[in-house]
């Protein structure tokens, strides 16, 4: 490694330039990788031929006639979960909808906060709150 070279690297990450590109002589992502698809498919229809349909359904069958068995609600959710999820799908994240005015909006919430951490603190410290 010549004295150019050592300039480059980030001091926190040898591997790294400062510009986040990898370094050369970098020995990361340097393996074998994804499997072959060829190897893909066989071990796809090694689960098909182990777990077919009707195995898989009559799996189910039997989560939900435990859980019913033993009335156990947790049970019964955990296979309506599953059952639903592969189904239906799982259902996407939630996401706030945007303010008109982001920055305001973060302003209000730290301000928020802010009052209620000087009101727990005042609380706490009532004698050092009082100077």
């Amino acid at each position: 490694m010549n004295e150019e070279t050592t300039k480059l690297r980030h001091p926190k990450s040898p591997d790294h330039e400062w510009s986040g590109k990898f370094s050369p002589g970098n020995q990361a992502g340097v393996g074998k990788g994804r499997p072959k698809k060829e190897q893909e498919i066989a071990v796809l229809e090694a689960v098909k031929r182990a777990a077919p349909p009707e195995r898989i359904e009559f799996a189910i069958d039997q989560m939900f006639l435990l859980a019913e068995k033993h009335s156990s609600w947790k049970a019964y959710d955990r296979a309506v979960t599953l059952a639903l999820e592969y189904q239906v799908g799982k259902p996407t994240a939630r996401v706030e909808p945007i303010t008109d005015d982001p920055i305001a909006a973060a302003v209000e919430r730290y301000r928020a906060s802010k009052e209620a951490i000087d009101a727990e603190f005042t609380a706490r410290h009532p004698e050092i709150a009082a100077q």
